[in-house]
């Protein structure tokens, strides 16, 4: 999930992201795209032919645990 939510927001696109509000320093967003790319050394998933259907299965199981209307709770 934190993969497809970074790639989301580093790719240009119409998808929302947080304004520079949500941020303290520019350090922090420096630090998410660094983790990004650690993740695309890593995960082998995204290249599989299933990905799409594995994201949505994870969505499906893991939105359950998360019933409050935003990050605070």
């Amino acid at each position: 999930m934190l993969f497809e939510l970074l790639s989301r927001w580093s790719e240009e696109n119409a998808v929302p992201t947080p304004d520079a509000s949500c941020f303290e320093s520019t350090a922090e967003c420096a630090v998410l795209l660094a983790v990004l790319a650690d993740l695309q050394k890593q995960l082998v998933a995204p290249f599989r032919e299933d990905y799409a259907e594995a994201v949505k299965a994870a969505r499906r199981r893991l939105a359950p645990s998360w019933d409050y209307p935003d990050l605070r709770g």
